[in-house]
């Protein structure tokens, strides 16, 4: 098993190590990195995200080793490549939640029944068989699907064309159809809200206010800065993810949102005389009690 180096960048921590791609039917290897961890109070030493680093080096080392037809790589060798270059591409970057569900999907579901699988053995048949040892919504087993897809279709010649171009076809491995109507999504009543409002410390007061009158996600909100806010709107321009300042997720969730009067006097109010920062900042509200909020 390949061993590798644990180093601390800026804010974060990561892992040196050696990973290779299949060129021309070979396995070309260089040194890399990945990050692990960022440098919070769960990860402030090297020692701590060691146990991180070796569940990452796992997935490098496969039980056995198949070597494809004419030396084409594995489903997990291909893989490898495919986050490699989803975490380095600089058209449309994919957002680390997005990449950390990927992993996800691979480590849980995918490599532990196809890591070995000669990646033109990737095939309509291979993953109907697949589909059907799967127990989880068809949402679910959807995305999980699509990481396949998109593994075997990042493998491409020196001309960007697809080795292995392939139509797939739904129906015949029996995908389940996701209904909307019947996806769980669990919502809150009128009365609900008003009782969590009323109860809550004043912090999670404020935010219960701005996700039930706005709609924004939690991300948006704890992206949201005091210069944001103009006393009557908000502008979405980013989001925060695990500590992360990103841009929102799609070019539509970048919006304006006009907020009830009522909602906007009392965001000035939670605000108060500061200029600057983060409307949501760590430390100071959590404590403050309940605030009696005005009748709608």
């Amino acid at each position: 098993m390949q061993r590798g180096k644990i180093f601390r960048k800026g804010s974060s921590w990561h892992l040196r190590y050696k990973a290779f791609k299949i060129v021309d039917g070979q396995k070309v290897w260089s040194t890399t990195s990945t990050k692990l961890a960022d440098v919070d109070q769960k990860h402030r030493s090297q020692q701590s995200v060691e146990q991180e680093a070796e569940d990452f080096l796992k997935t490098l080392n496969p039980a056995k080793s198949v070597v494809g037809p004419a030396g084409a790589p594995t489903f997990k060798e291909q893989a490898m490549i495919w986050l490699e270059r989803g975490e380095k591409r600089q058209r449309k970057p994919i957002k680390p939640a997005t990449l950390r569900n990927w992993k996800s999907y691979l480590n849980v579901h995918i490599l532990p029944v196809l890591q070995n699988v000669p990646l033109p053995d990737i095939t309509n048949q291979a993953v109907k068989t697949f589909v059907a040892g799967i127990e989880r919504s068809p949402k679910t087993i959807d995305n999980i699907v699509q990481v396949i897809k998109q593994v075997r279709a990042s493998a491409v010649n020196e001309h960007g064309d697809e080795v292995y171009p392939t139509k797939w076809n739904h129906e015949y491995m029996d995908m389940l159809r996701i209904s909307s109507r019947e996806q769980h999504r669990p919502s809150f009543t009128g009365e609900q809200v008003t009782a969590i409002v009323k109860a809550a410390p004043r912090r999670a007061q404020m935010l219960a206010v701005l996700f039930a009158s706005t709609g924004l996600h939690a991300g948006e909100l704890f992206g949201l800065e005091i210069k944001h806010f103009d006393g009557r709107t908000i502008k979405v321009e980013q989001e925060v993810w695990h500590g992360i300042v990103q841009a929102p997720k799609t070019e539509n969730a970048h919006r304006t949102i006009e907020l009830y009067p009522q909602v906007a006097a009392l965001l000035k109010e939670f605000i108060g005389p500061t200029q600057e920062g983060f409307v949501f900042r760590s430390g100071g509200r959590e404590a403050d009690p309940p605030k009696q909020l005005p009748a709608p």
